[in-house]
């Protein structure tokens, strides 16, 4: 799998629009709740996904992860008050804390992780075992920008190992486990066929970040030795129970989750064993003092929050159907948990490891639990198969492309789909103005799975609707929007896989929640391949499409030159331009001039391309406009002459004043050195003249021109651009290509 841009128009930079900002980690807050909630809601999750598996009443699900919750503390503590059974993890959270040699610690704390599940083995079980291994960080190989370098706690199954290294097939886990301490062979093979492998990520479900700043002599951690108790480990000061704590809302920045009052406070002594040491330490020999830690690499001045998210972004990358990922943060004894999905990043308050040690039991018997489960690695259960006309079909996915730069937002996944058996459109009904084309099973499709927002339209409905209503309404020249948009063969939406799921249960807002929408259509060329000289006729189609479909009520909202298609006839003799990627328009009443407001609509568009008037005032929500979208193509026609890639970064209004900057430094008659190349001179003077007169007359640019302006309509827009790139008229379409600029569609409302 890679992260580059695909050929189909589906550019990962296509992601960047208002609504969905570069920086992941600054524009979407980490919402921050109880340690133990999120443990219930985890519960609560694998009973949705692997027992009930059909849509179950919420407050039946939640009573599940409440019933749950105290079988599975039970459990630990009995496990903790033990001290037979619980010496291997304990000895490990010791070294952790103690031990000055950086390596030693994370070892030791796998080794006390390997302990637990040793203990909780169950053989009926034994397909999904796995060990923690502890991981250095110097042999993966880093994507793009996201090396981490510092070592980490990854779960990896037996069934992989045995595929890595078939000689040790006959290990069992207690051997395998034995193998994490010595560390001679495991290295070897976690730095050479392991950590080489590409199927490394694809096989972690959840990854463990330790950090230390301190250095705990071991007189402090004697509470490891005492007794607990369920109403200590679980007693948090200033509130009857954790359940009662509102959840908070924290940045997701460089520093950790604060605190809950309390929360990291032992029973008993009600202070955190970090400012008991504090209180105690005076230099004595019973050893209570605890000596700073500084980083020694860069990497390892990375903040924790950093770190977690980079793997994560890993986790998330490594394959397609990745729904979400899973990183604990343990920072001396501070253990928190981190879940990153498509809408954000959900951070749990910490624990203290050595005051609540059945908490850090009970987060390794869930996560064993989940590893076992069909959820075993947050993958969604996407189906690669449809019944078409009685007929069940599969299709295989090649050359899958990830978005390279999202963790969050639409995480858009593009691949190559080939079908085997008849596959006729569906969601639609073939007219004598479509495409008149069927898919056959040696034909290759688009596959694209996106993240949208549950308050978006469906992108296979809208196109149904697009359309219905082009049939209905424009009669024999439904043909101008039915050959021009994509020809889809299934769509499907996810809603168990939703964001908004596991916020819910954890009490959270869940607006701005996703859902998995899955897309299947014929497979387009970008129309950045089409020669020059055709061009303007193939951008013609698509502004035609356009604002047809705009009067038909559907509005596009994301016009880029990698959503302008074209589609090749039976043939191959002739091109067809298609407008692609309607995954954030919206749907309209038929004749309305604008959308009905919607949150976050306004806002959305492909930075290069979007109207300067959104760039420039996009705080102030202002109206969605046709000319908005109209004022994208002139963008796209400038690309496909002279790409700016400097406009896919930076904020909103930057990119808008360097975009007016640039208009004005154009000259018609001075074309790129890729126009003069490609004999596209006319071309290049035709696009400038455009470009120059929409800046300084149009009122999405110029206050001054604001009044005047007001009176353009439509079809002025339209004669703007016929002024200087004229319209191909078609000899049998001669009378509707003389009126169509100036169609519109009134129907009355009820």
């Amino acid at each position: 799998m890679t992260v580059e841009s695909d050929a189909t128009g589906s550019n990962p930079m296509s992601e960047t629009n208002c609504g969905e900002a570069d920086d992941d980690m600054n524009e979407n807050p980490t919402n921050c709740v109880q340690f133990v909630l999120m443990l219930k809601a985890l519960l609560t999750l694998q009973f949705q996904h692997e027992v009930a598996r059909k849509p179950t009443p919420r407050n039946a699900s939640e009573k599940h992860g409440e019933e749950q919750f105290p079988v599975f503390l039970d459990a630990a503590l009995e496990y903790c008050n033990d001290p037979k059974r619980s010496i291997g993890l304990k000895d490990g959270v010791r070294t952790w804390l103690s031990d000055p040699d950086r390596k030693v610690g994370p070892i030791a704390f796998a080794k006390a992780l390997n302990s637990v599940l040793l203990d909780f083995h169950e053989e009926e079980q034994e397909d999904c075992d796995f060990i923690y291994v502890c991981d250095d960080g110097e042999g993966i190989e880093p994507q793009e920008s996201s090396s981490v370098g510092m070592p980490g706690i990854a779960d990896l199954t037996l069934g992989h190992l045995h595929e890595l290294l078939p000689e040790n097939e006959h290990l069992s886990l207690a051997q395998w486990v034995a193998a994490t301490t010595q560390r001679g062979w495991l290295d070897d093979a976690m730095k050479g066929s392991l950590k080489r492998n590409e199927d490394f990520w694809n096989n972690v479900s959840h990854y463990w970040v330790p950090r230390r700043s301190m250095i705990h002599l071991r007189g402090a951690l004697n509470r490891l030795d005492e007794g607990y108790e369920a109403v200590r480990v679980l007693h948090f000061p200033g509130a009857s129970s954790e359940a009662s704590l509102k959840p908070a809302s924290c940045a997701g920045n460089d520093s950790d989750p604060p605190p809950l009052s309390g929360e990291a406070e032992a029973a008993s002594d009600s202070i955190p064993l970090g400012k008991r040491m504090r209180e105690e330490s005076s230099g004595d020999i019973c050893g209570t003092k605890r000596q700073k830690v500084e980083p020694e690499t860069f990497e390892e001045s990375l903040s924790a929050e950093s770190q977690c998210g980079l793997y994560a972004a890993q986790i998330l990358r490594s394959q397609w159907s990745r729904t979400h990922a899973i990183t604990v943060l343990l920072k001396d004894e501070s253990l928190s948990l981190r879940w990153y999905d498509a809408q954000g990043c959900i951070a749990t308050f910490p624990i203290d490891v050595v005051t609540q040690l059945p908490l850090l039991v009970v987060l390794i018997l869930v996560l064993k639990r989940k590893r076992c489960g069909k959820d075993a690695q947050g993958l969604g259960d996407f189906k690669l198969e449809n019944e078409v006309d009685g007929s069940h079909l599969r299709y295989s996915l090649t050359d899958v492309v990830c978005s390279r730069s999202k963790m969050f937002g639409r995480r858009r996944v593009t691949a190559s789909a080939r079908v085997v058996g008849n596959f006729a459109a569906i969601g639609r009904q073939s007219t004598e103005s479509d495409t008149n084309r069927a898919s056959t099973p040696e034909e290759e499709l688009f596959f694209k799975l996106s993240w949208r927002e549950e308050s978006c339209e469906n992108e296979g409905s809208v196109i149904r609707t697009a359309r219905d209503r082009a049939a209905k309404y424009l009669g024999a020249n439904a043909g101008d929007v039915l050959k021009h948009v994509p020809d889809i063969k299934r769509y499907e939406d996810y809603p168990q896989f939703s964001t908004r799921h596991i916020r819910e249960h954890l009490g959270l807002g869940i607006e701005g929640a996703r859902v998995p929408s899955v897309l299947l259509s014929e497979r387009l060329m970008p129309l950045e391949d089409v020669a020059p000289d055709e061009f303007p006729a193939r951008i013609w189609e698509i502004i035609r499409c356009h604002y047809l479909l705009w009067q038909l009520g559907v509005a596009h909202g994301d016009i880029s030159l990698w959503n302008l298609m074209v589609r090749s006839s039976a043939d191959g003799a002739t091109h067809f331009a298609v407008l692609n990627d309607f995954d954030l328009a919206a749907i309209m009443e038929p004749g309305d001039e604008s959308p009905s407001p919607k949150a976050g609509f306004e806002k959305m568009g492909t930075k290069p391309f979007m109207a300067v008037d959104l760039l420039m005032h996009n705080n102030n929500n202002p109206k969605r406009l046709y000319a908005h979208d109209l004022e994208a193509m002139i963008w796209c026609m400038l690309w496909f002459l002279e790409p700016h890639p400097e406009w896919t970064h930076g904020p909103m209004e930057a990119v808008g004043r360097d975009k007016i900057a640039t208009s004005f430094l154009l000259a018609p008659n001075d074309p790129s050195d890729w126009a003069i190349d490609n004999d596209a001179e006319d071309l290049w003077t035709a696009v400038i003249d455009i470009l120059k007169v929409w800046i300084t007359s149009r009122p999405v640019t110029v206050k001054m021109a604001e009044p005047a302006a007001q009176c353009l309509t439509n079809h002025d827009h339209l004669l703007l651009f016929n002024a200087h790139m004229p319209y191909p008229t078609r000899p049998e379409k001669e009378e509707w290509d003389l009126g169509w600029m100036r169609w519109n569609l009134k129907v009355p409302h009820p």
